[in-house]
């Protein structure tokens, strides 16, 4: 299912013109990018159960709910990205996936400081070191 998905994310990533010339980063290089990282990443997860062996069914149980909610925080996100700006969507959109992916386990403090971290690099990165342009609340105001 990630593999389809991820497949109709990259076709469609590709099929993604700048309005002018943005040079080597442009509005489909980071889309390229974290398709690559999808890709790697379930090769690695085919690679690990093929090697473990099919375990009994009564061991293991299937449980959806952490893969459906990121989706849905995805979703959310996409849809606050131009609304309310990349920094206060990303805040909250990382601060949910460190809440799935159970970092509150270490405390608040650390899972708003890694929050804080993670969107501030994103930012130096698209913003400084790529110069893209990004959306902020201020936009829409």
């Amino acid at each position: 299912m990630f593999f389809v998905f991820t497949t109709i994310y990259l076709l469609k990533a590709i099929t993604i013109v700048p309005q002018v010339d943005e040079g080597l980063v442009g509005p489909s290089f980071l889309p390229v990018v974290i398709s690559i990282i999808m890709y790697a990443a379930l090769a690695v997860v085919v690679f690990q159960e093929v090697r473990a062996g099919l375990p009994a069914r009564d061991k293991q149980t299937f449980n959806l709910v952490e893969p459906v909610l990121v989706v849905v925080a995805t979703a959310a996100y996409i849809a606050l990205f131009e609304l309310i700006g990349f920094v206060l969507s990303t805040i909250l959109y990382v601060f949910v996936l460190l809440y799935i992916f159970r970092l509150d386990r270490k405390g608040m403090g650390w899972r708003i400081a890694y929050t804080l971290i993670i969107t501030g690099i994103g930012y130096l990165l698209f913003r400084v070191f790529f110069d893209v342009r990004l959306p902020t609340l201020t936009e829409w105001l």
